[in-house]
């Protein structure tokens, strides 16, 4: 900032001056007046040149008082320096000791003031522009200390945020990953135990069929007292009702094996809403991630919160890896 203009301060808006307040203060100046950079900062501010006819306060320096725009507005924000640290009104402090102040803020500006005054009554010497500058380019560099630092926690928020994203993601596509592969196996194994009992039962309609078709054969050949035959059909008889026990046996047992296959259908059934609830936790852990590093809501952590998140990070990488583990192993653990 230059020095011509001061920066924004939280002033209250000034009635401009009339013709005749502004000749009054005209007149003033040009006494050379002790109150000289005040009678020009109220000349300025209260545009005591536009009553006078002029079209700026600069044509008016150069006009009436023959001073240049630098000058001139080195004077006029002297004064207003002067009226935020409440310094006399006299033109006693040097516009030299003021005019660092220029680009800082009013609060700004009575720290850096504070500490110039103390570090030459500590030293044992008069304040100078110089001690004032100093103080100035301490501040200036703590300033860009605190944005640098500011700078390098926003590229860690970055990074934080980053891995949460990459975490959510990763997490949702092994979800969707093990619902669906979990769905498949359990209905194609459903749809294989469902075929293997409709073939059994055929076969043993069949065997059903032809056991009672050789029980008739038998009775005839007692009929008939035909002893020989009578022998072969019982040999058959009893192979085709040994076959029988083994199918029924075989049938109970596919019925057993299909009992958990339900099962498993049902926790299919049941993780699904699981899943989708634990997506919805996921994705408020993700909002809350990146309100808590929101900066409209403050500056930067302390050094212990900041642990705190970066073993809140660590969890979520280790719930990533149960995740993984939790895949690798199936629904064993069911």
């Amino acid at each position: 900032m230059n020095d011509m203009t001061l920066p924004p301060t939280d002033q209250i808006a000034l009635a401009e001056m009339t013709q005749a307040e502004a000749r009054r203060t005209n007149t003033a100046i040009k006494a050379g007046i002790t109150t000289l950079r005040a009678l020009l900062l109220d000349m300025r501010d209260r545009k005591g040149w536009k009553a006078l006819g002029y079209a700026s306060f600069e044509e008016y320096g150069q006009a009436e008082l023959g001073y240049e725009n630098v000058y001139l507005h080195r004077l006029a924000n002297a004064a207003a320096i002067e009226k935020v640290l409440e310094l006399p009104i006299g033109n006693s402090t040097p516009e030299s000791q003021l005019r660092p102040l220029a680009p800082l803020s009013d609060e700004e500006r009575r720290t850096v003031w504070a500490e110039a005054t103390a570090k030459a009554e500590e030293d044992g010497r008069k304040l100078t522009a110089r001690l004032v500058q100093e103080a100035v380019d301490k501040l200036q560099e703590e300033k860009e200390s605190w944005r640098q630092q500011a700078i390098g926690e926003k590229k860690t928020r970055t990074v934080a945020e980053q891995k949460a994203e990459t975490a959510q993601a990763e997490a949702a596509t092994l979800r969707r990953t093990l619902a669906l592969e979990a769905e498949r196996l359990a209905q194609a194994k459903v749809l294989e135990a469902r075929a293997e009992i409709r073939h059994s039962k055929e076969q043993a309609d069949k065997l059903k069929d032809t056991i009672k078709s050789l029980k008739h054969e038998r009775e005839d050949a007692i009929q008939r007292g035909v002893t020989n035959k009578l022998r072969e059909q019982q040999s058959t008889l009893d192979s085709r009702e040994a076959q029988l026990v083994s199918l029924e046996q075989r049938i109970a047992f596919l019925k057993s094996e299909l009992e958990p296959l339900t099962e498993a259908n049902q926790a299919v059934a049941r993780h699904r809403p699981r899943i989708v609830e634990a997506d919805h936790l996921i994705n408020s852990i993700a909002v809350l991630i990146s309100d808590a590093f929101d900066p409209a809501h403050g500056g930067a952590p302390p050094e212990e919160i900041r642990r705190e998140w970066e073993h809140g990070a660590k969890k979520i990488d280790q719930l990533a890896e149960m995740i993984r583990l939790a895949i690798s192993g199936g629904f064993d653990h069911e």
